[in-house]
């Protein structure tokens, strides 16, 4: 069955149940190589002997015409920013035609793609987000597994793979992200997602570590904040389960579904207080 058109661009839900976010496609610009047809012209005097001689045989200086070509590896490096350029171009071609209802089209568009260009992760990933939003849970994940044979440290990658385990396979959707994980400041939904799966696990006290080290670094989520609230009160932690819930609920900035929560948690604390 396909979604309604409204909801064509709609992923899946990030972790901690938090609202379905849009699918969006990398804006990462390509740089442009330098070209290599220039010629460079270094004039070189020649020697020059015997002075007030009649007639010189030899001219002032010779032309020394040096051709810059480029090196192995430059061609590879010009290679891949072609593909890092068509890659994208192929992405975005792909989500205007969602954007017209056309997903048969921007599928088999990616699909032909990707045969051709394995390692076109920004196609991968789009077509990967296509197919999970169509509920193709298990084509979704060899798409992924193959991407993840061919680079295993593609973050995007593991957080569309660590949410399709979830509810089939937690323990190694955490052992997935657990390994070689991108800096905290560099992804934090990659360690949100992290957090929320151990909390879903059972691992409060891991969990509670990390929405630290979040609400650390942005304390204006409450999202995280109700997450820290949450690990705090199953570790017995009350009172600092309370004030975290309390941060939640106070931030302008919180979701409904994370106010209703927090103030839900804030009155079943008290009467434990």
């Amino acid at each position: 069955i396909q979604p309604a058109r409204g909801e064509f661009l709609k992923s899946f839900a990030k972790a901690g149940q938090q609202p379905i976010k849009d699918v969006v496609v990398d804006q990462t610009s390509v740089a442009v190589l330098d070209r290599y047809s220039q010629n460079l012209v270094e004039p070189a005097r020649a020697a020059q002997s015997g002075a007030g001689l009649v007639g010189k045989s030899k001219p002032d200086y010779q032309e020394v015409v040096v051709r810059q070509t480029p090196t192995d590896n430059e061609v590879r490096i010009a290679r891949s920013l072609s593909l890092r350029q068509i890659d994208k171009e192929v992405s975005l071609e792909a989500v205007r035609s969602i954007q017209q209802g056309q997903y048969d089209k921007a599928k088999e568009r990616l699909m032909v793609f990707l045969a051709e260009n394995p390692d076109g992760h920004l196609s991968r990933h789009t077509l990967a987000t296509i197919l999970m939003t169509r509920n193709e849970i298990g084509a979704a994940q060899q798409l992924l597994e193959k991407g993840l044979q061919l680079t295993p440290d593609f973050s995007a990658f593991k957080k569309l793979l660590a949410r399709i385990l979830k509810d089939t396979d937690t323990t190694r959707a955490i052992a997935l992200l657990k390994e070689r994980p991108p800096y905290l400041g560099d992804d934090t939904e990659y360690h949100e997602l992290l957090a929320a799966l151990l909390q879903l696990r059972g691992n409060y006290l891991e969990a509670q570590i990390l929405y630290e080290a979040l609400t650390r670094m942005n304390p204006s989520n409450g999202r995280w904040w109700m997450g820290l609230g949450i690990a705090l009160d199953a570790i017995g932690e009350k009172q600092k389960a309370l004030a975290a819930f309390r941060r939640a609920l106070k931030l302008p900035t919180s979701e409904t579904r994370v106010r209703l929560y927090s103030q839900e948690r804030i009155a079943k604390l008290r009467e434990l207080l």
